[in-house]
């Protein structure tokens, strides 16, 4: 961001974890939003994905709310 000269003090960014490097990559500005999460929300998302879930556990939800088939 400093390459471009894009302001980025004070605005909240989305982002994603990246296995591979093992490191959080930006996805995009989050201009939309007046303030960025409690840090409490950012702990538990962390946790959550720290955590994993296997996919038949994700169907086996899904089948439950009907949303889709898993095969």
């Amino acid at each position: 961001m400093k390459v471009n000269g894009e302001q980025v003090d004070d605005r909240i960014v989305e982002v994603c974890w990246d296995p591979i490097t093992e490191h959080w990559r930006m996805m995009r500005f989050r201009d939309d939003k007046p303030q960025g999460n409690h840090r409490s929300v950012v702990e538990n998302v962390i946790q959550s994905i720290a955590d994993g879930v296997e996919k038949d556990m994700v169907c086996a939800v899904a089948a439950l709310v009907g949303q889709f088939r898993c095969g």
